[in-house]
């Protein structure tokens, strides 16, 4: 019983230690920028990136505008088919690579990446110097009753990244930040540095962030 008691308190420490460790990053900004016609507009691609940080602000009403919590019974501000919610979008900043929570709108600190690791979200040269770099990551564990809903649960993760990475090219415009979306990248290293299990898949990367 004494046994039990004490790794059920132990569960129970390690959990808040957990907690402990989240960033809880500020309310995002849902008010002003520009006009979603103008956003439209100036949306681009750009491999040029000025190497300097941003604010915890701009990281938060990036992620939120990226795959936040739009509505209070929990749905996104991307759409989600059949309301599986199978994304999770990890970042990599100077200063580390985080899972985004999105109901908790906190950064959770992989803790196999420590430092500044940028450049392994990717092949290309520009990736290291961008100062925010997002994995879309999508968990095949939500596909699970037939081949059929796997082949389609696949397609779905495609789908949804692609309107993720849209939102975040959206929000970059508003902020007249450099952005592009990227294929080449090695699934087996950020595998590795998040910490993935056998059924999440990288669907998508994104490089973000002020303009060289």
């Amino acid at each position: 019983m004494h046994k039990t008691l004490f790794i059920a308190c132990a569960f129970v420490v390690m959990g808040a230690a957990a907690a402990a460790d989240a960033i809880r990053l500020p309310e995002p900004d849902k008010t002003g920028g520009l006009s979603l016609a103008q956003a439209l507009a100036q949306r681009s691609s750009s491999r040029e990136f000025a190497d300097v940080a941003v604010s915890r602000q701009d990281i938060a009403d990036l992620l939120w505008a990226t795959a936040g919590v739009n509505r209070p019974d929990g749905k996104r501000v991307h759409p989600v088919a059949m309301g599986r919610q199978d994304m999770t979008v990890y970042v990599f900043t100077k200063d580390g690579a985080y899972r985004y929570d999105a109901p908790s709108h906190t950064l959770e600190p992989m803790p196999n990446v420590s430092g500044d690791n940028r450049a392994a979200a990717g092949s290309q040269p520009f990736v290291a110097s961008a100062a925010i770099n997002l994995v879309y990551v999508q968990d095949m564990s939500f596909w699970t009753k037939s081949d059929q809903e796997r082949a389609a649960g696949a397609n779905f993760g495609y789908a949804h990244a692609g309107a993720m990475m849209q939102n975040a090219y959206l929000f970059a415009a508003t902020k007249g930040w450099a952005a592009v979306v990227r294929a080449f990248f090695d699934e087996a290293v950020l595998k590795q540095a998040l910490g993935l299990s056998d059924t999440q898949r990288v669907r998508l990367t994104q490089s973000i962030g002020p303009e060289q």
